[in-house]
């Protein structure tokens, strides 16, 4: 404790003076420091990480390009696709490119070519300056898929630029999908896709599907006869921050440690449990977390009802829920479930005194 001494008219106060302090959150997460990453000069020049595909001097990070030519530093679009050497998965991609100046055609004949994520999810290169075509093929669309939420496109002739933050799909060991392909896109700095998330590929003749061919692919550029020029194409991996959980997370008032409180009421579960009609007596219900964590479980009377009390310590989450007979014998799956409407005997509490009546069938 901190005195000071104030004079007033005579009179010698005394002013206790306690320190301070702010009651801090942790969050029980340990981060790795993240990597220094030196920006390039302008936003537009590739930072110190980032993988150049196309600096203006020579194809040499490309296969397919013998048809195509370099002018003034621009690759300008000739015969076939070309495609990148390397293959990517998360990646910031830069690219620029320009409709010929001189506008001929309309519709998708007018400064159309197009950027292939992973070789097979496009988003469309097209002279969309004063130009109509569907909505979902102009310039900066998900081809076939989604337009963008704005026509940034510049004048004939002027340079375009792409910014692209590519989440590549996810597949299970046995090569179903488990998450789809996401893109984030900006053109001319106006944001287009704000994390969209695809349909599958890209295709012009049948809908869009998801193919696992691996968690890697090359970047193409598409040809559409017509003369597009490309430059300054620079690419950066990225992955996610990722931590480690040492503890779960508290409050540090000063050199204390507290809980973190809760201002909601507690939960609480009831209902009943029905077989072939009939109220299950005596036997058991379980609600589990699907990661880890506590199990809470109860046994129902001779009426099927079952309580979960307030003071077990449950938390608002979603629980999967298992029912066993007196014997033991687990019901048929899948269940009815009257409240509220599930699938899988799965429910989600919610603060406060929770429903959940099951009606089920023997085996």
């Amino acid at each position: 404790m901190t005195q000071r001494t104030l004079g007033l008219c005579g009179l010698v106060l005394f002013l206790a003076i306690t320190p301070v302090h702010a009651v801090e959150y942790l969050t029980g997460l340990k981060w790795q420091e993240p990597p220094v990453v030196a920006p390039g000069a302008a936003n537009s020049d590739p930072p110190a990480d980032a993988i150049v595909l196309f600096d203006g001097k020579n194809f040499d990070e490309w296969k397919g390009a013998d048809n195509w030519k370099i002018e003034d530093g621009t690759a300008v679009v000739g015969k076939g696709m070309i495609t990148s050497k390397r293959e990517f998965g998360d990646i910031q991609l830069h690219i620029e490119w320009a409709a010929p100046k001189e506008a001929k055609g309309q519709g998708q004949g007018r400064g159309n070519s197009g950027v292939h994520l992973m070789g097979r999810y496009e988003i469309q290169v097209l002279d969309s300056f004063n130009n109509k075509t569907y909505a979902d093929g102009q310039a900066g669309a998900i081809y076939k898929q989604s337009p963008p939420m704005a026509n940034a496109t510049r004048p004939p002739g002027e340079w375009n630029t792409y910014d692209i933050f590519w989440t590549c799909p996810r597949y299970a060991e046995d090569g179903t999908l488990e998450s789809p392909a996401y893109i984030t896109a900006m053109h001319n700095g106006v944001l287009i896709h704000n994390h969209f998330p695809l349909l599958g590929d890209t295709p012009f003749n049948r809908p869009p599907r998801y193919d696992n061919f691996g968690p890697k692919g090359p970047i193409s550029l598409q040809d559409h006869t017509n003369p597009v020029r490309y430059r300054n194409i620079w690419v950066r991996e990225i992955k996610p921050a990722v931590p480690e959980r040492v503890r779960e997370p508290y409050l540090l008032d000063g050199n204390k440690e507290r809980p973190i409180p809760t201002d909601q009421k507690p939960v609480s579960i009831t209902g009943q449990v029905t077989i072939n009609g009939q109220p299950l007596a005596g036997g058991s219900i379980s609600f589990s977390p699907p990661v880890g964590g506590r199990t809470f479980s109860t046994t129902t009377n001779d009426r099927g009802e079952y309580t979960i009390e307030p003071t077990a310590g449950m938390s608002t989450s979603l629980y999967n829920v298992t029912i066993q007979s007196k014997e033991g014998t687990k019901t048929k799956l899948p269940a009815k479930v009257q409240k509220p409407t599930t699938t899988d005997l799965s429910v989600r509490t919610r603060a406060g005194t929770n429903e959940f009546d099951f009606e089920l069938e023997s085996k």
